[in-house]
């Protein structure tokens, strides 16, 4: 945690963001209260609440809620729990609410509320009569660099962007499901990285030196789960 204890997070009251997914329009939902993110608990979570968090966000389609961290678990906080939206309110913390502190321990990250966003046509009106020639024309007629076509962000407004496009970043392995992960959590000896077991594992060659260590399963190189090598294979050690 050495190059965390410098940082200061900040973040206004209300503002709501999507997490743990790589498009724009959908995630885990965090919200800022008393400048602190936080995620939300899905014990009464449903498409009001949804639709409040896009209108929010600036869509202006169709709203899909998601219980039980569907698009992954927050890391931050949970900031909120049995929030009760008609689905008119401007913002997610007008909505009525469960009175539970910051960090309320009755409601597991587990059950961390999610949505997927849409729009009917783009969310901004363009006036452009045509772009340059170092540039992508969305079908919205939006001018954007060619370098934010296919990065998994939706930075037309219309996804036109998205379109055709390969389903994985470069720095990622494509499982035979479809699904993407992280290079770099392929060959680390854990099973499920992809849906399907070992799929990630079946094309890795291990080597190591006998008696060297390493920490896995966390974001920071200063913790982990502790592995030594042992034959030239990586393993854990029982606790």
């Amino acid at each position: 945690n050495y190059d965390e204890s410098y940082c200061t997070y900040t973040c206004q009251t209300g503002a709501v963001r999507l997490v743990a997914s790589k498009f724009k329009s959908q995630g885990t939902v965090e919200v800022c209260y008393e400048n602190i993110w936080g995620s939300v608990c899905s014990d009464s979570w449903d498409t009001n609440e949804a639709s409040v968090v896009c209108k929010q966000l600036g869509y202006n389609g169709t709203s899909v809620s998601y219980s039980n961290a569907y698009f992954g678990q927050s890391v931050s906080t949970i900031s909120f729990t049995g929030l009760s939206c008609t689905g008119n309110e401007t913002s997610l913390v007008s909505c009525p609410r469960s009175l539970t502190p910051i960090g309320y321990t009755g409601c597991a990250h587990s059950q961390d509320a999610g949505v997927s966003c849409s729009s009917i046509g783009p969310l901004y009106q363009y006036t452009t009569t045509g772009c340059t020639s170092t540039q992508y024309q969305c079908n919205n007629g939006k001018c954007i660099s060619p370098t934010l076509r296919c990065d998994h962000n939706n930075d037309c407004g219309d996804l036109s962007d998205e379109f055709g496009c390969a389903p994985c970043y470069h720095s990622q392995l494509q499982c035979s499901s479809g699904s993407c992960i992280d290079k770099g959590r392929a060959c680390d000896h854990s099973s499920y990285d992809c849906s399907y077991p070992n799929y990630d594992e079946s094309y890795c060659t291990y080597t190591c030196q006998t008696g060297a260590v390493r920490l896995v399963a966390s974001k920071f190189k200063s913790q982990g789960t502790v592995e030594v090598c042992y034959e030239n294979i990586w393993g854990s050690v029982c606790s």
